[in-house]
């Protein structure tokens, strides 16, 4: 999903650099595949500097399964631009800061754009969902899997110097708090 269709603007960001879910390591990686191999890849076309972030639908406000699962679907497209155009803004703004793996990759996206790199590739799409509600005092948090594939992924930085991420299948499961702001992301684990 890259740039106006659903497919055209996701961009995993997962694969790019790690996430996982709160504690443990301090700076966990999110890659769905192994570690980035070296290698010599042709540039695409860079991202287009106009492609807005996507918007949140209204299904995915509301706090019920149907609206948990839009919301997912939210996350992954969100996700994916963050990764595209280097700009964590919208991933920072349905993450909680509690979240240690959102918040790895808010930094490695963030440290990528400060580095001048380029992403091509890397599109993550979802092929299913489920859903668990989860009983926690006066909110109702979900637990969310999401099963999908990732495409081949390079990250090109100045120097010429590429990092490489093969296409794979992917399950993440995220927990997800309806607070009085609307959803957000407790944890992000790839499983």
């Amino acid at each position: 999903m890259r740039r106006t269709s659903t497919a055209a603007v996701v961009v995993g960001v997962l694969v790019v650099g790690g996430l996982s879910g709160c504690g443990g390591d301090p700076k966990p990686r999110f890659s769905h595949s192994a570690d980035p191999s070296p290698s010599v890849v042709s540039s695409s076309a860079a991202p287009a500097d106009d492609l807005a972030p996507p918007e949140m639908p209204e299904a995915a406000k509301r706090h019920t399964v149907a609206g948990a699962k839009a919301f997912a679907r939210y996350v992954v497209e969100t996700t994916n631009y963050a990764t595209l155009m280097l700009d964590p803004a919208p991933l920072r703004q349905i993450s909680s800061q509690h979240c240690d793996g959102c918040q790895s990759a808010i930094e490695i996206i963030a440290n990528d754009r400060k580095k001048n790199a380029t992403v091509t590739g890397g599109d993550w799409t979802v092929t299913s969902i489920r859903v668990v509600p989860l009983q926690a005092g006066k909110f109702r948090p979900m637990q969310v899997t999401i099963f999908g594939h990732t495409t081949r992924e390079v990250i090109t930085y100045p120097s010429g110097r590429q990092a490489t991420y093969e296409a794979a299948d992917v399950r993440d499961r995220l927990l997800m708090s309806d607070g009085s702001g609307g959803w957000s992301l407790m944890s992000w684990e790839v499983l």
